[in-house]
């Protein structure tokens, strides 16, 4: 694991590696989330059936029914280089990821190299925020999305999520309830994506505060795809 201090954006955040617990309820979720925090907490699964239920925060959700989501459970190799941790895991069979996390505070940024012997739906999820005041009667907050970016605000703080390359789409997803281990009631900004056979890479960057100015400081200024470590550019990774 990488522990980052963030004292700007409110929290604690733990970027994690190659860890997994398998023989506990929602074992993949309280382990093998690719990142933790002390504000926003993490989810678990309401359901089988769509994303609301999945409930897919800090991970990268994928399907090949667009329905039935599957994450990392487990890896089968992980390492801790230089500013970054790695790991390869296979959530279905003939699918495999290699993901790589860095820290960019206030940021963190996940990099996924994608190979599937079929066509996958993607889902890649935040911070799950928590959305207390989501009252189409008097509301308090809400979210904004769009070509490769996703981002929610409730008096709780605000959760985002950029596609570094842009080629997927922003939602905002209202999770199912009683999903979160803090909140009752979570919004995740996620990003989606489809992906033909063959081999594909997923980047993003992936913020969340809790109070204003570090969030209006950082969200317009994510980290650039030539500030990656030279690693990614020699797995092959498109700058």
């Amino acid at each position: 694991m990488l522990v980052c201090r963030e004292p700007d954006a409110g929290h604690v955040v733990a970027l994690a590696g190659g860890q997994e617990n398998t023989w506990t309820r929602h074992g993949p979720e309280k382990y093998a989330e690719f990142a933790y925090s002390t504000a926003f907490g993490f989810s678990v699964p309401a359901g089988t059936r769509g994303l609301d239920q999945a409930a897919a925060d800090s991970m990268l959700a994928l399907s090949d029914d667009g329905v039935h989501w599957r994450v990392r459970e487990t890896s089968t190799e992980a390492r801790v280089g230089t500013g970054f941790l790695w790991a390869r895991w296979r959530p279905l069979a003939g699918v495999e990821v290699e993901t790589w996390l860095l820290p960019r505070s206030p940021w963190h940024v996940r990099v996924h190299r994608l190979t599937t012997d079929r066509a996958l739906c993607s889902a890649e999820g935040g911070w799950a925020l928590d959305r207390t005041g989501d009252d189409p009667a008097c509301p308090l907050g809400g979210s904004d999305t769009g070509p490769g970016y996703a981002y929610s605000s409730f008096p709780a703080g605000r959760s985002g999520v950029r596609d570094l390359y842009g080629i997927r789409t922003g939602e905002a997803v209202r999770t199912a309830p009683n999903t979160n281990v803090l909140h009752p009631r979570t919004v995740l900004p996620t990003l989606r994506g489809e992906h033909g056979p063959g081999t594909h890479w997923l980047v993003c960057a992936v913020l969340g505060t809790t109070g204003d100015d570090c969030w209006t400081t950082a969200w317009d200024r994510p980290p650039a795809l030539d500030e990656l470590p030279a690693v990614l550019t020699a797995e092959g990774m498109p700058r």
